[in-house]
């Protein structure tokens, strides 16, 4: 008995095994800068946000840069800024934080990605590429209406093989 349609699937799940994370993982090195007109680009047609999140949104993107290194460390820099929260302007301090990340999978899409400090912080984002110097991940959470997002465009050396950083 011959079962074409089983040969084809197990070859098609062979295939997408070996180039499943066909994203070169090195497109994540270098340092990315937070970019609140992009980022409020999209979300001002997609989103569907509300003034309030609108004005909380304005407020913090564009504050934060992160750089990957090639070692499997990062830095996560937020500048001083100011949040409003029912009606008050409440100053955020900057800080600097050193953290781990690992690549868990890809796609020639996206790749996921958690970050670990060793103390509180523990994130895991799926990092969607624009090209290879922009891309986004889900701000916040989604919505039945829409889907706020933060882009993120590289500073700097766009040779992601050879980052400076």
């Amino acid at each position: 008995m011959k079962n074409y349609p089983l040969i084809s699937l197990v070859l098609a799940f062979a295939l997408f095994t070996l180039v499943g994370c066909s994203h070169d993982p090195h497109i994540l090195l270098g340092k990315w800068q937070s970019d609140v007109a992009h980022s409020m680009s999209w979300n001002d047609k997609h989103a569907k946000l509300s003034k309030a999140e609108e004005a909380q949104f304005i407020e913090l993107l564009g504050n934060m840069k992160i750089t990957y290194r090639e070692d499997g460390t990062a830095t996560i820099e937020m500048k001083p800024h100011i949040l409003t929260y029912g009606g008050q302007r409440v100053p955020q301090p900057g800080y600097r934080r050193e953290a781990r990340y690992k690549i868990l999978s890809g796609d020639e899409f996206s790749l996921l990605v958690q970050l670990k400090d060793g103390g509180k912080l523990e994130i895991t984002n799926q990092i969607h590429f624009v090209g290879t110097d922009t891309y986004w991940i889900r701000f916040g959470k989604a919505k039945a209406n829409g889907d706020p997002r933060e882009y993120f465009t590289r500073i700097g050396k766009t040779d992601f093989r050879n980052p400076i950083p």
